[in-house]
């Protein structure tokens, strides 16, 4: 994270983060358990708006954000390529087409919004708790009329603690 301050009470924010989407399912009255998970390179530029004193800061922070799919992974104890022809998927009328859907979109864009407070612990350095909300703006998947999902944007709520170190 760098973190720009000019004017008093405002600055910028560019960070490169590494963050993990994605989804569990699990099944009734059954063993069976499949997990999706999409790693994004993120990179946010924030508006930072903050109040306060040296000592203690809140803060807001909200902008873009664009990330990039670097890996995306399932793991599964069943055969997911295979689960039409399980019986406990066709009795429990289970939809199944998510667990072999392509990648469609592997670039993400989207905003990001966060609350947090800053302690100051001497003239150089700093401790950090935010809470971010990012809700992306494109579809992971196909969302045509005829497809499984009408649409499959991200969404993410993110905790940070960061430990800041004045450069100048």
């Amino acid at each position: 994270m760098f973190r720009y301050i000019e004017e008093k009470h405002f600055g910028l924010i560019a960070e490169v983060n590494v963050e993990q989407r994605g989804w569990k399912e699990t099944f009734e009255q059954s063993d069976y358990a499949y997990r999706h998970r999409f790693t994004y390179l993120q990179m946010p530029i924030l508006t930072h708006i903050y109040f306060g004193n040296q000592r203690v800061k809140g803060f807001f922070n909200a902008g873009p954000e664009v990330g990039y799919m670097i890996a995306d992974g399932v793991a599964s104890n069943f055969d997911y390529n295979g689960a039409a022809g399980l019986e406990y998927f066709n009795e429990n009328s289970r939809h199944i087409e998510q667990y072999t859907l392509d990648i469609k979109n592997r670039f993400d864009y989207g905003i990001s919004a966060g609350v947090g407070m800053e302690l100051g612990l001497n003239q150089r350095s700093s401790l950090l708790l935010e809470g971010r909300f990012y809700y992306g703006l494109n579809d992971v998947f196909s969302n045509h009329k005829t497809d499984t999902f009408s649409g499959s944007s991200t969404m993410s709520i993110m905790v940070t603690l960061g430990y800041f170190y004045r450069l100048k």
